[in-house]
Formats: C-alpha cells, sequence, structure tokens
C-alpha cells in the first residue's frame, strides 16, 4: 500500500493539473520535474543534468544504447541483463552498436555485457 504522505501529494498534483490542464502542462509541469530531478540528483549524489525521467527501462536501455558508442578498450559495461535487451534489441545489433561481446552464465538470466 501507497504511503499516505505519497498519496496525498499525488491527489494535490492531480488536483491542480485537472483545474487548468493546458496551463498545467505547459507552465507548472516542467518546473515540478527539475524540482524532482533536483531532489532525486541530492539523494543519489549526482549531477541534476545526469537524471532523466523514462517512460520504463526499455526506454532508458535503448537511448542510452543507441545513442552511445562504447569503445571496448576502455572497460567493461556490466549490470545489464540481456533478457531486457532482447526485447528491443537482438544480440547482434546491440554488439554491433555498443561493441561488446555478451558473456553467457551458467544460470538463467544471469547473462552479462562485458
Amino acid at each position: 500500500m501507497c504511503p499516505r504522505i505519497v498519496r496525498e501529494a499525488l491527489y494535490k498534483y492531480q488536483d491542480e493539473a485537472e483545474k487548468w490542464p493546458d496551463q498545467w502542462i505547459r507552465r507548472e509541469l516542467k518546473g515540478e520535474w527539475d524540482k524532482a530531478r533536483a531532489v532525486l540528483a541530492q539523494f543519489v549524489n549526482a549531477d541534476v543534468d545526469e537524471i532523466a525521467f523514462i517512460p520504463s527501462s526499455i526506454t532508458g536501455i535503448n537511448a542510452v544504447l543507441k545513442k552511445s558508442r562504447l569503445d571496448a578498450n576502455n572497460g567493461k559495461v556490466n549490470l545489464i541483463e540481456v533478457d531486457v535487451i532482447d526485447a528491443s534489441l537482438s544480440d547482434e545489433e546491440l554488439i554491433k552498436r555498443t561493441e561488446c561481446i555478451i558473456e553467457e552464465s551458467q544460470t538463467r538470466n544471469q547473462s552479462k555485457l562485458l
């Protein structure tokens, strides 16, 4: 169950957005997103420009992999499960775009990108 304080904040934002939807989206929403990014950046000790909100993990993975060119000589890329990436990019496309290799682990769902 969602904590009461979170529900109350959600209802507050819903009420504000529903009163004047056009004004809320055009004038208020970006400022609220910026505030949320600043709070999250402080929480994870990151620069606010390094924080982005995305609709799903697949969207985020695609954005990073499709826009990045990783050099295999500069280290390893870890912690990305192949099963998640398979939903958006084939292994061949992933290897081509990132110049990485895929190391298969013995246990299911433990494959890592190297």
